[in-house]
């Protein structure tokens, strides 16, 4: 075959590849507006339907036939995303048992145990509106699935599937997870906090992996668990400085007398990190704070001494009088850092203390 032989295939080809990708585009363009006609209007009666519910003007029955018309495709995520975000707790529990022997649902759930992690997270979303205490190890399998898609869409089932033992593996299996999964585990967990506050009450020992212990200590500070952080603070001297800079982090939520005098202590810490933090939590717990933030305006570290100075400055006037006098401090590291804050906004104060 020629060279302009080659050239005319490859030249046929490539036409016909076109038109028929022109046709998919056209055609695409052409069904698309009617498919999203066909899911506004379905998910308008829906709404219709469950505001009917709500008031006693209508069954839930009615929801369910109404959902039945939302596309397939879509019916798992828009359901589980308004029975989450719209219905009380009695209300869900009522739609759990409308909805769980609907062939939809079966056939989702099933998709639990599939190779394909699009099916597994159908799954997950589909046990936030069906699941039940009988479902805890179902969910607990894709709380650790390997995708973590479907682990974050899992977190949302916990509180109508879980019992003290699931959240006791979620809570063990809490420090290895991605920053995202926990961030997002966190707010799932505050509907369950006395069963966590349980699970941490006997991990937070000191014989415990100073990672662990470091995100343990963060997840009870993230659900305001009071009774956990008064463990916690017993754990200000432990060797690893990554537990002791999660203590002064967590210490913050313990506004007290004591808690100020423990800060000061950490405050000295050797580690610059926990010094950082130790400096930062002060700075939320007062103006009584502004005598030993003074004192951190002479760290070794530049970074404490920018965070005592933004800690001051948060504090008002008090803070702020000390900031002014460190201006003319005969110290040159307390008359700069003194300079610098002094002369930021109120929005670049608020951004740098919170880095």
């Amino acid at each position: 075959m020629t060279a302009a032989a080659v050239l005319i295939v490859v030249a046929i080809v490539q036409g016909a590849f076109l038109t028929l990708l022109l046709l998919f585009l056209f055609a695409r363009r052409a069904l698309h507006p009617a498919s999203r006609d066909q899911y506004d209007g379905a998910r308008a009666a829906v709404d219709a339907s469950v505001r009917r519910w709500l008031v006693a003007d209508g069954s839930v029955a009615d929801v369910r036939d109404a959902i039945r018309a939302i596309p397939a495709p879509a019916r798992v995520g828009y359901v589980a995303h308004f029975a989450r975000g719209m219905l009380p707790p009695a209300q869900r529990e009522e739609l759990t048992r409308a909805l769980r022997d609907e062939e939809w649902v079966r056939s989702a759930l099933r998709g639990a145990v599939s190779g394909r992690w699009s099916k597994r997270l159908e799954a997950a979303r589909a046990l936030a509106f069906v699941g039940t205490e009988h479902d805890r190890r179902l969910l607990g399998a894709l709380l650790e699935d390997e995708h973590p898609a479907v682990s974050v869409a899992a977190v949302s089932a916990l509180p109508a599937v879980a019992d003290e033992m699931l959240v006791a593996r979620v809570v063990d299996a809490y420090p290895n997870l991605s920053p995202f999964v926990r961030g997002f585990l966190d707010a799932t967990l505050r509907e369950l906090r006395d069963a966590v506050a349980k699970a941490l009450e006997t991990r937070l020992v000191r014989t415990a992996h100073p990672q662990a212990l470091a995100r343990w200590i963060g997840l009870a500070e993230a659900l305001d668990l009071f009774q956990v952080l008064e463990r916690v603070v017993q754990l200000h001297a432990h060797e690893d400085a990554g537990v002791r800079a999660a203590v002064a982090r967590a210490a913050r939520r313990l506004p007290r007398k004591d808690t100020v005098q423990l800060l000061a202590l950490i405050a000295a810490d050797a580690d610059v990190d926990v010094r950082v933090e130790a400096v930062r939590s002060l700075g939320e717990l007062g103006v009584e704070t502004v005598p030993f933030l003074s004192t951190a305006l002479h760290d070794v570290s530049w970074r404490v001494r920018r965070q005592a100075a933004l800690s001051l400055a948060l504090l008002g006037e008090p803070g702020r009088g000390v900031l002014r006098e460190g201006r003319n401090n005969p110290d040159p590291y307390v008359r700069d850092v003194a300079g610098l804050v002094s002369g930021l906004s109120d929005g670049a104060l608020l951004e740098l203390a919170t880095r």
